[in-house]
């Protein structure tokens, strides 16, 4: 089970897993291992994972929080 919820998301309030792939300046691969290992929170839509850009910020702050 992916730590998705399922509702409808505005495309404008989301990035697909592709367009948050490049904002993290990573692969799709690794935003989607991301949210199945619960470090990245998405949404679901009619199959389709969304992330909202919270998330992207929240997960990007951890990183830059975690540095020593």
């Amino acid at each position: 089970m992916t730590n998705t919820a399922t509702r409808m998301v505005p495309e404008q309030d989301a990035y697909s897993v592709k367009q948050a792939a490049v904002r993290l300046g990573r692969s799709e691969g690794f935003v989607r291992k991301l949210i199945n290992a619960k470090k990245l929170k998405a949404l679901s839509d009619e199959g389709s994972l969304y992330v909202l850009p919270s998330e992207i910020d929240r997960y990007l702050s951890n990183l830059e929080n975690a540095r020593p």
